[in-house]
């Protein structure tokens, strides 16, 4: 009985060596090709002042200020220097005071926070600010998700970066 199930493991494997290559083969070749997602345009902009460098608890960060050209809008490019500490960074907009007792630990759960998106990379980014920006004091805020704890916040004067 054993003999007559290694000679069938025997040929089950024979045949899973020629046919398995093959049938991977034929369904990549048969595949559809992806479709291309165009990258996001960076809109033509001007800086309106020199970068502010930013010391957080997961690096430095530069933030300069852009007029985009057409747009009222304010807007910012944030750029790491070196490598971020911590992991999954979202960068927020808040009109929240430094001192208010809503920044502790569940810092985004305030309706008028505002996320910008991840602040992840080397790449300089460019992120519009939400139209309130230019009314007042408002700051940036770097949020770590995966350490869920606030890492560094920059004040904002009319969308304009100051340091802290």
């Amino acid at each position: 009985m054993i003999h007559r199930l290694r000679s069938a493991h025997r040929v089950i494997w024979a045949a899973a060596v020629i046919l398995l290559p093959a049938i991977i083969g034929t369904g990549l070749q048969a595949r559809h090709p992806a479709p291309l997602v165009a990258a996001p345009s960076i809109p033509a902009a001007e800086a309106l002042a020199p970068g502010t460098t930013w010391w957080t608890g997961a690096g430095v960060l530069t933030v300069t200020p852009l007029r985009i050209i057409g747009d009222s809008v304010p807007a910012i490019e944030v750029a790491f220097q070196s490598t971020p500490g911590a992991p999954d960074l979202l960068l927020y907009w808040t009109r929240r005071d430094e001192g208010s007792d809503s920044n502790d630990v569940l810092f985004p759960a305030v309706s008028s926070d505002v996320l910008l998106g991840p602040a992840e990379g080397k790449d300089p980014k460019v992120v519009r600010l939400p139209a309130e920006a230019k009314g007042g004091e408002s700051a940036l805020v770097l949020y770590s998700l995966g350490h869920r704890e606030l890492l560094g916040r920059m004040p904002l004067t009319d969308g304009r970066p100051h340091a802290p």
